[in-house]
């Protein structure tokens, strides 16, 4: 049998996520390349309340909360996301032969300020008497954290729901894709795709 002496108030939670966006691009064709360009601007407005009562409970006589552990919790807090990035690419194609090659700026500011530039580059070469494709690509990536919960995990009242807990950032992850891989045209309606794993390294770190 187990025994509780526990009282316990359902936590009460609201979160709302207002954003803007806008973009704009430019292209352009001259000889062998096709080139590209663009950049685009997010701005969103996080407000995020979050309260719940706590009572010491005790299941079979293991605590379910540290003693130390506040009885009252409460926040209500607002937060700014601003994201803006720029690329520019280029295609170039003579014959069999194509490449592509690219590079991106990205701005990342809410509770953690960071940026970087990602490249990436592809190349591919066709064989028109078999209809055998051979490409590989590389691509450098920049991935922002989700906004869920982010203010409250962040803020001091968490913080100081235990002396031994410890807060970490969440901070953009950046990640390194490699591909490569064969496409083979059959009877001129099918093609069979041969794609070997791809190889990704991902860190939470520039």
């Amino acid at each position: 049998m187990v025994e509780s002496t526990c009282q316990s108030h359902r936590p009460a939670r609201t979160a709302t996520y207002r954003e803007g966006y806008v973009n704009g691009s430019i292209a352009g064709h001259h000889g062998h390349n096709e080139w590209k360009a663009g950049a685009d601007m997010r701005q969103g407005s996080i407000h995020e309340q979050f309260a719940c009562n706590l009572v010491a409970c005790v299941i079979d006589g293991a605590p379910v909360f540290d003693p130390n552990t506040p009885p009252t919790f409460s926040f209500d807090g607002h937060g700014i996301d601003r994201e803006q990035s720029a690329y520019v690419e280029d295609i170039f194609c003579a014959g069999h032969f194509t490449a592509s090659l690219g590079l991106r700026f990205d701005h990342y500011s809410l509770l953690v300020h960071e940026h970087a530039f990602s490249p990436g580059l592809g190349t591919s070469w066709s064989v028109a008497k078999t209809g055998l494709v051979l490409h590989a690509s590389y691509d450098r990536t920049f991935g922002t954290p989700p906004f869920e919960n982010i203010l409250v995990s962040a803020s001091v009242q968490a913080q100081n729901l235990n002396d031994s807990a410890l807060y970490l950032a969440l901070r953009p992850s950046r990640g390194n894709y490699y591909e490569g891989g064969s496409t083979q045209s059959i009877a001129r309606h099918f093609s069979l795709e041969l794609l070997p794993p791809r190889s990704t390294r991902e860190s939470a770190s520039p």
